[in-house]
């Protein structure tokens, strides 16, 4: 998974971008995701909306495990 705003992929994407463009094309939502989606993910899971949800394995990918 590729996360833009961080500082890792952040500087690839800007200063190696031949290295992290084949990694976003896989991604079928065709981009990478932001820091805010991954963590409102993590946020809600740790909520009590998500209070009867326990031993799955969520994947917040874009869909690259259901291709």
């Amino acid at each position: 998974m590729v996360v833009a705003g961080t500082p890792l992929i952040d500087n690839a994407m800007k200063n190696y971008p031949g290295l992290i463009e084949p990694y976003i094309a896989d991604i079928p939502a065709g981009r990478p995701a932001r820091v805010d989606e991954v963590a409102r993910v993590i946020v809600w899971l740790c909520s009590d909306d998500a209070s009867f949800v326990n031993g799955h394995s969520l994947a917040v990918d874009g869909g690259q495990t259901s291709k």
